[in-house]
């Protein structure tokens, strides 16, 4: 396999202190997620490695500051449903995922999809009757389903 190389930049200071995280906690976990080799060297990001491994960094670590980018903020979780976008090969843009506010609290909080499989789910529930959805505990089922209804 030939050996490839490639580096990103973090322009914005309040970006890479969110990328990197305290004590550089979500760049570690992020450098456990692939097999490529990544450094960095204040806003700059180095990649390499084989071909697809630099390849599937790169695309990570693109995705993972497209969710800073809209979100101004980041967690390990984050970056797992990051990786397992990557994985699936979805190219989507994390701002077209959590764009449009479904409701907003009387306290001013507006309430999102935070996922593309919420972001679907929503959609069914706008253009059906009657939606069945089932999947693991604490995705967000009941809470986003209430939510229409109060929407209603």
């Amino acid at each position: 396999m030939s050996e490839k190389e490639t580096h990103l930049f973090i322009n914005d200071n309040l970006d890479a202190a969110i990328f990197f995280g305290s004590k550089d906690e979500n760049f570690k976990h992020l450098l456990k997620l692939t097999p490529a080799e990544i450094s960095a060297r204040g806003g700059e990001i180095f990649i390499r490695g084989k071909g697809t491994d630099v390849d599937e960094a790169e695309a990570l670590i693109n995705q993972v500051l497209d969710i800073v980018k809209s979100e101004k903020q980041l967690n390990p979780s984050d970056i797992n449903y990051a990786q397992s976008l990557v994985k699936k090969g979805v190219t989507i843009k994390h701002k077209d995922v959590v764009s449009g506010t479904i409701l907003t609290t009387s306290r001013g909080k507006a309430i999102k999809a935070k996922t593309l499989g919420q972001k679907k789910y929503v959609q069914a529930m706008e253009d059906n009757d009657i939606v069945f959805a089932i999947g693991p505990a604490g995705t967000g089922k009941t809470y986003l389903a209430v939510v229409m209804a109060v929407r209603a």
